[in-house]
C-alpha cells in the first residue's frame, strides 16, 4: 500500500545486471568441439538456473497469485487497520503509531509522531493534511493517481522474487521482495489474500511498517470527512 500518499521518499539506485546471454548455446559448443565434461557441466547449470526460475514462478503463483494480480486486489480493498512504523530520516530514528483506512479511491492516514497529530486524505484528486495543534486547520491541493510511479501502480516494472510467508496480525500473508528504480537495495512487501497490506520493509533497515491490527470489509463513509473546512494550496 501505501500507494497514495509516501511518508518517507527512496533513493534511486542502478539496475543491477546479473549476466547476459551467449549467441552459441551449449549444444552447439559441444557440436563443434567434440563435447567435454566442461560443456556438459555448462548445459547441466543452465538447466538448473532454468529450473530454479520456473520454480521461484511457480511458487508466486501458488501462494496467493502472480505480484500484478496482487497490486490488483490492493487496489480494490477496503480495510481499515492499526500499523506501528519504525523510520530513519536524516539520521534520525523515530517509532510511530497509524491508522489507515481505504475505500476506492479515498484513503486516510491518521498518526502521532513526536506527540504531534497529523491526518492525511486522498480523496479522489484531491489530497488533504490536517494538523490539530491548538486549531485543527485543513490544507489542500490536486492529486492525480496517474503520477504514482511506485510498484503499486506499476508492477510490471520491477523484479520481484518470492519471500516466505509472515503471519502478521493473525493472518497469513503472502510476501514478495521487491527491487527495481527508486529502491535502495530490495523492499519485502507482504500482503493478505484479499490485497490488504500487513508488512513492508527496507533491506538496508531505514523503514519497517508492520500491521498490528486489520479489519477488512466495507468501510464507512464517515471515515473520510475532512475535521475542518481546508483552506487549498494553489498550484501551477
Amino acid at each position: 500500500m501505501n500507494k497514495l500518499v509516501k511518508v518517507f521518499s527512496i533513493l534511486c539506485v542502478g539496475i543491477l545486471l546479473f549476466g547476459c546471454t551467449s549467441t552459441t548455446t551449449p549444444q552447439a559448443t559441444a557440436q563443434a568441439g567434440g563435447g567435454g565434461a566442461a560443456t556438459q557441466q555448462a548445459t547441466a547449470t543452465q538447466q538448473a538456473t532454468a529450473t530454479q526460475a520456473a520454480t521461484a514462478t511457480a511458487t508466486v503463483q501458488a501462494s496467493g497469485g502472480d505480484f500484478s494480480g496482487m497490486m490488483q486486489k490492493a487496489s480494490t480493498v477496503q480495510y481499515k487497520a492499526d500499523y506501528t512504523t519504525s523510520a530513519t530520516s536524516q539520521g534520525q530514528a523515530m517509532t510511530f503509531e497509524s491508522t489507515e483506512a481505504v475505500k476506492g479511491t479515498k484513503m486516510k492516514t491518521e498518526m502521532t509522531v513526536q506527540g504531534q497529530k497529523t491526518a492525511t486524505y486522498v480523496l479522489g484528486n484531491s489530497a488533504y493534511t490536517c494538523t490539530f495543534a491548538g486549531q485543527t486547520m485543513c490544507l489542500g491541493t490536486t492529486y492525480s493517481p496517474s503520477t504514482d510511479k511506485g510498484f503499486q501502480a506499476n508492477p510490471s516494472d520491477y523484479t520481484v522474487t518470492p519471500k516466505p510467508s509472515k503471519t502478521i496480525a493473525g493472518i497469513v500473508a503472502t510476501c514478495f521482495g521487491i527491487t527495481g528504480a527508486g529502491i535502495t537495495g530490495e523492499y519485502e512487501s507482504c500482503y493478505s489474500t484479499e490485497g490488504v497490506p500487513l508488512y513492508m520493509s527496507a533491506s538496508d533497515g531505514s523503514f519497517t511498517k508492520t500491521a498490528t491490527s486489520v479489519e477488512i470489509g466495507s468501510v464507512a463513509d464517515s471515515e473520510f470527512e475532512l475535521p475542518a473546512t481546508p483552506t487549498t494550496l494553489p498550484t501551477g
